[in-house]
């Protein structure tokens, strides 16, 4: 982007300010430091205040300015310097629109050649002088040729002696190309040779006191005179004064201006004391010099030689300023004197009493002048009264005008009244020619293609009469069209007469209407049209050619346009990150954009985008490997298998056109570092909120996460297996891809969103509640709740990387490497899951899941600085994947011995208060329920058998072991205790205690009270009765168990393919068990 303000910002730029903004050293300090570009123990960079440059002295022997200090510290190019000082300084930049892609190039090249030229200028000018003068403090008169000058004059203007070497400028090691432009070396028939050898050398500074070249006097007769710098993109002769940028603040004050040709002629007079002479560098004064002597004085004194080409340069320079407005007056000097000379042969305190008795008025001078050099004839007195009205009709004032029309009166000797009439004629004259003119060229093209233009903030239409209407007290100022679907909209500014402005953000079809276009105006203030549909159709014409259409990015991370979208810029693969300016706008390869984020459209409200707040790119000097290096000590191998899920999230597209991407998840207790995980990941997405809540949470609010950006990552919390089963589908949906459907305004059909970002979860419990989940995700067990010392404050250093959410440069810098991910991955993966295949035996999605991310490392490791190795990571991986496999394994067959414990109870094979009871209680040892929670005491013992035979009929193979099947339901979440001995029945049995609610099993209708409080005696009298009414229930209902069971086994042998016979007999078999 091209900066249209860079020279005002450079000289507000301070070199204190930018080292202090880069480095440690604080502004204020003492000026010398440790260069920040070599190793070094003693101090040797030091800061100049007053020169606003930074130098090292050691071993770089470089010289800053605040821009090149930054292009050199951050590796930037020029454009990005600027505006990173510009942000630093809290300084607005001003951006060019309607600048093609070719144009921009162009202007950035001359805008980084201008800082070349003018670094360049700066350290010929300080090696000139310091090979003339030294390093020491000038006193004295210094002598230079057949003048003097007092040593503060000399250090002011820079003046000097160069070398008469021939190759002075070869020992300062710069780039001749460079020094050929600026005229500073010569090609030779031997060589380059200096071409400012033996000469008095005087800098000539712009306004703003930047050096853009020299001028280079003679020493003897041999040579020419004066040799000046060529034009360039910094000189530029005609645009400079002499002397001014030295005595810029007394010009200002006093507002007076002496106007001089040559350089010795300022400096003799400011040596002398003689304050506010700028030098044109010549007899000629062009328009832009008379504007710049325009811009900080309001008088201006014409201080010639005192020969003839002096008072030529007079008559010719005083129309150009008085046209200007200017007051001019003029001192003429002796003949064959000019200001340098004279001041030395009369001294100071002389030249100044000669100045205050010799100077007069321009205009009257010149008229004595042009009557003393004429034949005072009739012919002569009208070819000068011409004259005097010619020049007296330039000036605006009419009381200035009415003197000087009494002054010409007298001095040629014509009534006032004739000449008043020759100057109203001539003002009419101008008037006219000034009517015909006074319409800008773009004025004038807008009155031939639209009928209107513009002026005063106001419309200005075509009438029939000729002349022209005024339609409107403000005009508009189109910002763009937001072409959108959903919601099109015309953004534009509205400036009245009064310089009152107001953006204005409404939709499209309000232009179509007058009546709907007043309405929206006139609500915003002091803003009404009186037009009418005709007039109004022209402005609208004129408003639809100048509005660019813009396409606003309702979607971050990824773009189809290739690049990764903030909610202040977007992040180029070829130039980096691109901020919107204030209104949100940005362009880039030919096609702008709307971020509405930041926009001052919708400064006023504060709840609009957050997250896209939130998403915002922040630059820092943190890197991948700082980051991720500490990342991984933190959350040792869990953190190397989550660092690669993110990196792989940043291409969630790319993979998901060759595989499903899966889930994360991080499960553990309070404390064991699973949401600090969670919270690392979020922040390298800018400042992180709060995860979604998936135990509270609303679906809409759900799916909105997940299509807030593409290619990022979404972290949700309070994962239950108890949840609403929409979210367990929502979960499992986006391994799939598949968001939420959701109906349209119009039409039957339905849409279904897409799911645009990878997804974490964390809770305390495993998502076992549906194994097609558990089958989605990366799971990462978090178990450790103690740490060190040492640890704590490798968390806390890992913690303070997150502020203001810095790290999201690193996402950004990762997302460049999108093409080499686009071309590879295909080829790669099929290798990557190949290896990871033959190296474990899992279940197939669980190797899928882990080769997904995993190949993004393959085909980044020689890109990325990763903190681990291939081999390290591959192995966690296959670990992991090995525990989750067992895992999965061990939630099925657990599954199915509660599905048989809970036949075998229903059936009567497992008997209530023998072989099982339930009983509801407040309390287990130490630990209080909130609420009472019912138990399920089950004896092994009696169950693991049964369970045995059963599995073994309904499958056909064995089931777990003892141990395996132990192992499972002691790891089970709805697992509680195992008691050595607890009473059922008449006896006492060893027995697994579980929370029967969250079993979700149906073996008891009605649970015990509580024993909590109950005495033995009372509990032995409860055991007993309840013992005798389970006797009468069992007879009754046993021959219905029976026949109950018989049904089952009809059915199960059925299935299997048992013949009739050989079932009566397995039934008689039964009833013989049964009777025993």
């Amino acid at each position: 982007m091209y900066i249209t303000n860079i020279e005002e910002l450079k000289s507000k730029f301070e070199i204190e300010t930018i080292v202090s903004s880069l480095t440690d050293w604080k502004e204020g300090s003492k000026a010398k430091l440790c260069c920040p570009f070599h190793q070094e123990k003693t101090p040797s960079f030091s800061i100049s205040k007053s020169k606003n440059i930074a130098t090292c002295f050691g071993s770089c022997g470089k010289t800053y300015t605040p821009i090149s200090f930054v292009m050199e510290y951050k590796q930037v190019d020029f454009l990005e310097a600027v505006e990173y000082a510009a942000k630093v300084h809290h300084l607005a930049v001003e951006y060019a629109e309607n600048v093609s892609e070719e144009q921009l190039e162009q202007l950035k090249k001359r805008q980084q050649k201008k800082e070349q030229y003018l670094l360049y200028n700066r350290l010929l000018a300080s090696a000139y002088y310091n090979h003339h003068h030294g390093a020491e403090e000038l006193k004295g008169e210094i002598q230079f040729d057949k003048r003097s000058l007092q040593g503060s004059t000399v250090k002011t203007f820079g003046i000097c002696q160069t070398p008469e070497a021939w190759h002075f400028t070869k020992s300062l090691k710069l780039d001749n190309s460079i020094l050929k432009e600026l005229g500073i070396i010569k090609q030779g028939k031997k060589g380059f040779f200096d071409a400012y050898r033996n000469r008095v050398l005087f800098p000539i500074h712009n306004p703003s006191k930047a050096i853009v070249g020299f001028a280079g006097r003679a020493m003897n007769d041999d040579q020419i005179k004066y040799l000046n710098s060529p034009e360039s993109e910094v000189y530029h002769k005609e645009q400079l004064l002499y002397g001014l940028a030295q005595q810029l603040s007394a010009i200002k004050k006093t507002k007076n201006m002496y106007l001089v040709e040559g350089y010795w002629d300022v400096l003799s007079l400011y040596d002398g004391g003689f304050l506010g002479a700028v030098a044109t560098g010549g007899t000629s004064l062009s328009k832009q010099q008379a504007k710049l002597i325009n811009r900080y004085a309001e008088r201006v004194v014409l201080l010639y030689d005192g020969d003839k080409a002096g008072i030529e340069a007079a008559i010719r320079n005083l129309p150009i300023l008085i046209e200007l407005g200017l007051h001019v007056d003029i001192i003429s000097l002796p003949e064959k004197q000019d200001p340098d000379s004279y001041i030395r042969e009369i001294g100071a305190e002389g030249f100044t009493i000669y100045c205050k008795t010799n100077k007069t008025d321009a205009i009257n001078w010149y008229l004595e002048h042009e009557l003393q050099n004429s034949d005072r004839d009739n012919f002569a007195i009208q070819r000068i009264s011409e004259l005097a009205i010619e020049l007296i009709a330039k000036i605006k004032n009419e009381l200035v005008r009415d003197c000087y029309i009494r002054d010409v009166s007298k001095l040629l000797d014509i009534k006032q009244s004739v000449l008043s009439i020759q100057l109203r004629d001539k003002m009419g004259a101008l008037n006219f020619e000034s009517e015909q003119k006074s319409l800008s060229s773009k004025q004038r093209a807008d009155l031939f293609k639209y009928g209107m233009y513009e002026d005063g903030n106001q419309y200005w239409c075509s009438n029939a009469k000729g002349g022209y209407t005024c339609v409107s007290n403000f005009v508009v100022k189109p910002l763009f069209h937001l072409k959108s679907k959903d919601n099109p909209k015309r953004l534009f500014e509205l400036l009245n007469k009064y310089n009152q402005k107001v953006v204005l953000d409404v939709e499209a079809a309000v232009l179509v209407s007058l009546d709907k276009f007043r309405l929206a105006v006139e609500a915003e203030g002091n803003y009404f049209f009186t037009g009418n549909i005709a007039q109004y159709n022209r402005i609208k014409g004129k408003i639809y050619d100048e509005m660019k259409t813009c396409y606003e990015i309702d979607v971050l991370g990824y773009h189809r346009d290739n690049f990764y979208t903030f909610g202040n810029g977007i992040y180029t693969i070829d130039k980096g990150f691109i901020p919107a300016n204030n209104y949100g706008i940005l362009s880039y390869q030919d096609k702008r954009y709307f971020l509405p984020a930041f926009s001052e459209i919708y400064k006023d409200s504060s709840q609009l985008f957050k997250d896209e707040k939130n998403f915002a790119y922040q630059d820092s000097k943190i890197t991948f490997k700082d980051w991720s290096t500490l990342f991984c000590k933190v959350h040792g191998s869990k953190g190397q298998i989550a660092l690669c899920f993110y990196v792989a999230a940043l291409f969630r597209d790319v993979i998901h056109d060759y595989v499903n991407f899966p889930l994360l998840n991080l499960f553990g207790q309070p404390g064991t570092g699973k949401s600090f995980m969670g919270k690392n990941l979020s922040y390298m997405f800018g400042i992180a909120k709060d995860g979604f809540n998936l135990n509270s949470g609303t679906q809409v609010g759900f799916y909105n996460r997940l299509v807030l950006a593409r290619n990022a990552l979404v972290f949700c919390e309070e994962y239950f297996n108890s949840i609403d089963s929409r979210f367990i589908q929502g979960l499992k949906s986006i391994y799939d891809g598949i968001g939420r459907e959701k109906g349209q305004k119009t039409g039957t059909k339905s849409l279904v969103s897409e799911v645009y970002s990878a997804c974490m979860f964390v809770g305390q419990e495993l998502p076992t509640s549906d194994n097609a989940l558990f089958t989605r995700v990366i799971n990462l067990a978090f178990s450790q709740t103690e740490y060190t010392q040492k640890e704590s404050n490798l968390a806390d250093e890992l913690k303070a990387m997150r502020k203001n959410g810095e790290l999201i440069n690193i996402t950004a810098k990762l997302s460049v490497l999108r093409p080499h991910i686009q071309d590879n991955y295909g080829q790669q993966y099929n290798l990557t899951f190949s290896k990871l295949k033959k190296a474990v035996k899992a279940d197939t999605r669980l190797i899928e899941n882990y080769a997904s991310i995993l190949t993004v490392f393959d085909l980044l490791k020689e890109k990325v600085s990763f903190p681990f190795s291939m081999e390290e990571v591959y192995k966690n991986c296959i670990t992991n994947i090995l525990y989750q496999n067992d895992q999965i394994h061990s939630e099925t067959e657990t599954a199915t011995f509660w599905d048989i414990i809970e036949y075998l109870a229903s059936a009567g094979l497992l008997v209530e208060e023998y072989d099982y009871k339930i009983e509801e209680r407040f309390s287990w040892k130490n630990k209080q329920f909130d609420e009472p929670k019912r138990l399920l005491y089950l004896s092994f013992s009696k169950s693991f058998p049964l369970y045995r035979e059963h599995h073994k009929r309904q499958f056909s193979k064995d089931g777990l072991t003892k141990s395996s099947l132990s192992h499972y339901i002691k790891t089970h979440p709805s697992f509680v205790d195992y008691l050595k001995s607890t009473r059922m029945g008449k006896k006492n049995t060893s027995a697994f205690v579980f929370d029967y609610d969250a079993l979700g099993l149906s073996m008891h209708d009605e649970p015990q009270a509580s024993t909590d409080h109950a005495t033995e005696n009372e509990i032995w009298e409860q055991q007993e009765t309840h013992e005798k009414k389970l006797d009468q229930k069992k007879l009754l209902e046993q021959q219905e168990n029976a026949k109950k069971e018989l049904e089952y086994y009809n059915k199960a042998l059925k299935y299997k393919g048992i013949q009739p016979q050989k079932a009566a007999l397995l039934k008689k078999g039964k009833e013989k068990k049964n009777k025993k």
